[in-house]
Parts: structure tokens; sequence; C-alpha cells
């Protein structure tokens, strides 16, 4: 179990609650309500049993994953294979029982009660659980030994078990290998067999996000209390759900993005200051709240996953109103416009000055740009930065692609420290928002397509920046990536899946996993 310490193996007749070293059955009784049972699970292995919680619906939790529950007993076990059903116990009961102390007492209400053949059934903590990522190009098969998907390098799997000696034989002589196989649980839930040493170990991910039924219409919201969800018909029981996500996804929303908490009073950027002046204050107001709240439903949406294959542009940018980035061409986009097919494509000789050599349509502007982003800076105020203070004014005079030298330029220029860092293989998501989190900027270096109107694809033959914006766990447990994407200053978000492959590697670079993090100047 995740973070579970193994502990000593009690039995009905053993069991002391409250005694400092509270193991499964007295975390699972803690955790009963009115109608609920305790499962006295049975080991395949060594005999030592694990407790579960039962609802009346049918539905399970483990203990030690309480923020998790499971539809089934059924999807339980297949997920734990190492146990088989064993004695449910009404809560109440079990409760009457543990409340005597071990001894003679006990054992009599066992035996009146008719649980004397539960009696002894020990029951512990199982070992932690172990986690690994598969090596990129592994084959992960089935039982017989047929390949069911080929591992990217970023699969992050919990291992159910080790296959035994004459199993590991079997699978050896189907695929004419020589190795130590192990059942894994791949991120969809689906479950396959991996040789042992082609893995290596990682942490142990943290609980989800989100409990489980946030994503699950039919199961009972945990402020809903069980006795009045048992008495509610299936319809006002996903009427119930879907009121109780609502509120839990729009405070995650809330508190991830606190810009959204008030409507503001920046007029936005894409409304003219001329025609602003002229809306009366109670009208701005109601804009102002009309796009804060448009802002929070999308956000809420795009957490309810899941994201499309090839993602999706943003309709509300979080990067703030007084911003025009994200918002198209408008502003300095639509000034100084070279009138390609691209936003990004600007005319630097009318924005920087017309006699100082700047080209008149640079193509070449995603890394400037999504610095500029990073920095909150519009983009002539960028870019006068990197013409004016960093030594890298000539790659404005000249259409041609850019590597992380100038934007690193740009960043000291502002009082930010970067550096540039590759990988053999892609950081977990947790490891890229707690970067974010910590208040860094990541510029990474992704393959677009022209022909997706520039969107980030694996197969895309231009090498472009882009500015990560945020790394977000969805309510189904996958993970979410939005991003600056200068090409037609817009937002856009990805399956975290989505966003590695196009990050993997790009056309003529054979750094992989490349990104450019830059920290901002310490607080006075």
């Amino acid at each position: 179990m995740t973070g579970a310490t193994p502990s000593t193996a009690t039995t009905l007749r053993t069991e002391v609650l409250g005694d400092g070293n509270a193991n499964c059955l007295e975390r699972a009784l803690s955790l009963t309500q009115p109608g609920d049972s305790v499962m006295l699970l049975r080991d395949k292995r060594d005999g030592v049993g694990h407790a579960l919680v039962l609802h009346p619906d049918g539905s399970v939790v483990d203990p030690n994953l309480s923020w998790k529950r499971y539809g089934s007993l059924e999807e339980y076990l297949s997920l734990n294979p190492r146990y088989t059903q064993g004695p449910a116990l009404d809560a109440g009961v079990l409760r009457q029982v543990l409340s005597q102390p071990p001894g003679p007492r006990r054992d009599a209400i066992l035996s009146a009660l008719g649980l004397g053949n539960v009696a002894n059934q020990r029951v512990a903590d199982p070992p932690p659980q172990r986690w690994v990522s598969i090596n990129s190009g592994v084959n992960v098969r089935d039982i017989q030994g047929n390949v069911l998907t080929k591992a990217s390098g970023v699969n992050e799997v919990q291992v159910l078990d080790t296959l035994s000696a004459e199993q590991d034989d079997a699978l050896n002589k189907k695929t004419q290998g020589n190795y130590t196989w192990i059942q894994v649980r791949m991120p969809d839930g689906t479950t396959g067999y991996v040789a042992e040493s082609l893995t290596h170990d990682v942490p142990t991910p943290p609980p989800p996000r989100f409990p489980e039924w946030v994503n699950n219409p039919s199961m009972r919201p945990d402020s809903v209390p069980q006795e009045l969800w048992n008495h509610l018909p299936p319809e006002d029981r996903a009427a119930v759900n879907a009121s109780a996500r609502r509120a839990v996804l729009e405070q995650a929303v809330l508190e991830t993005h606190p810009e959204l908490a008030t409507p503001g009073t920046q007029r936005p950027s894409d409304i003219p200051e001329s025609a602003w002046l002229h809306i009366p204050p109670e009208a701005q107001h109601n804009i102002l709240a009309q796009r804060q709240r448009a802002a929070i439903d999308e956000q809420v949406a795009l957490l309810s996953g899941p994201i499309p294959a090839g993602g999706q542009p943003v309709q509300n940018p979080l990067l703030g109103v007084d911003s025009s980035f994200g918002l198209g061409t408008v502003g300095d986009w639509s000034t100084y416009s070279a009138h390609g097919n691209a936003v990004q494509y600007l005319n630097l000789r009318e924005m920087l000055g017309k006699d100082k050599g700047y080209v008149s349509v640079h193509n070449n502007l995603c890394g400037p740009l999504s610095v500029a982003a990073a920095l909150g800076k519009e983009p002539a105020e960028a870019l006068r930065l990197l013409a004016d203070k960093t030594n890298y004014a000539g790659v404005l005079k000249v259409n041609e692609p850019m590597n992380s030298a100038p934007l690193a330029a740009m960043f000291k220029a502002a009082g930010w420290d970067s550096s540039w860092d590759t990988s053999p293989d892609a950081p977990r998501p947790q490891e890229i928002a707690q970067l974010l989190a910590e208040g860094k900027e990541l510029i990474a270096l992704v393959g677009i397509s022209s022909k997706a109107d520039g969107m980030l694809r694996e197969d895309g033959l231009i090498a472009h920046f882009i500015n990560v914006r945020a790394v977000e766990q969805q309510a189904n447990g996958q993970w979410m990536v939005r991003v600056y994407n200068p090409f037609q200053n817009r937002e856009e978000v990805y399956s975290w899946a989505d966003f590695t492959a196009a990050w993997h590697n790009t056309n003529g670079n054979e750094s992989t996993y490349a990104m450019l993090v830059a920290t901002p100047p310490a607080q006075q």
C-alpha cells in the first residue's frame, strides 16, 4: 500500500484498538459508516490477509488507500491478485467484538456470534507498493507472451506480482528470453507482464489530486452520508454527484489559479481603450465577470477530462486580462504583424527601428516570445530587451532559427538565472508541476506542425519553443499540460502523453526533453 509500513499480523482474538500500532483492521473499522462491512481477505501466499471496507453498494475501500474507492470487490481483487475473497463482518458487530479486551470474554462473544471459524484469521498491512518505469521500447506482454504495447519510457506502473519460477520459464520459452518477469498495471488500468531487468524503480506516486467519486457519477460523494445515499434513486444520485463534483473542481480551479477568484478591474487587452472608456462602469464589471466565469467553466471542463487527442486551443487564456498573450492578433501582434500565416511573424523593422538593420519579416521569434510570456512583457518591450540589453541583437537582423542562448540572455537581462536542461527520459509530470510551483518558468523545445496550425505534434517537423504554463492532474487521474504557444499567440492544452511525444526530440536536434529552466530573482 502507498506509504504503508508492514505491521504485525493480528486476529479478531488479538487485535487491540488504540494501542498505537494501528493496522488495516483498525483503520478499516475507523472508516466504516452504518451499513458497512469489513471484509477479511485471504492471502494466497503466506496466509496473512488484509482488511477492506465493503459498502452496501458493492464498492470497497482499502484503508491504506482511503482516498480511492473501487467500484466492486472484483475490481479490487483483479488489481491485487495475491488476495482472495474472505468473510464480510458487519461493522457494528465487529466494533462490539473489538470493544472487549482480548481474553475469555471476547472469545465468548466471538463464539456466541458464530465467528469462531474466522477468529484466528490473520490480517496485516501488505508490503508497500512498488512502482517502476519501463525502459523505452520494451514490450509489455500478456501471459501468453503476445505483445500488448511497447513502452515509451515515460510509463509509471505499479508492480502487482512477481511470477513464479515456473511462470518465468513458460514466458521465457514463448519469448526466447531469460528473464524474471513481473506483472504490472499500466496507466490505462490494463495489466501486462514485463522483464524486471528492463525496468527501474521509481518513487511511489502521491495520491490522486481528486477522490475516486469525482470521476464516477454513480459513486457517493464523501460529503453525502451513506444512509442518505442508499435511499436516493439512480437519477438523483447522479445529480447529487454532479453538484458535488462541480464544487470540488471549481474549488481546485480557484486554488490553482487565484487570479480567477475576482473579476479584476483591468481593461481586456482585446478591447480598444477608446471603446472601453465609453462603456459604463457597471457594464465593464459585467464584461469582466462574464469572462471570469467563462474561464472558470472552461478550466472545470478541462479538469473533467479527457483532453482530445492532439490537444486543443484554450478559449479563455489565463495569462492575465491586462496582457495580450493568448488572444491572437491583438496589441503588438496586430500593430507589428508581418501578415503571414502565423501570428508570431512580426515586422521588426517597424517595431525596433527602420534604420537599425532589423528584418521586416521574422518567422523565428518563438523563443523570444515565449520568454516574453514568461516575463510578462509585451512583445515590443521584450524584443527591445533582447536588442538593447544583450549581445544577441544580431538574431533579430536575420530571419533564421535561434538556439537557447539568446533566450538565456533575455532572462539574465531581466535579473533571472537559467539553465539548459535535457534528459534521456521524460520527467514525471509531478516533477514539472513542482518546478512551476517553485516559481520557475519553463521554455520547452517541442515539435509542431504547420499543417496543424502550429499545434504540438510527435511528427512535427518544426522545432519550436513554447512556455509551459501549468501541469495539472485531472479528475480521471491523468495529467494535462497548459502551454503558451506563440505560433498563433494562444494557450493550448495537451494530455501529458501528447505533450511528451512532441517534446521527446525535435527535427535537427539531438537533445531529448530539452528545456530552459529560469529562476526569478530572489525577493528583497
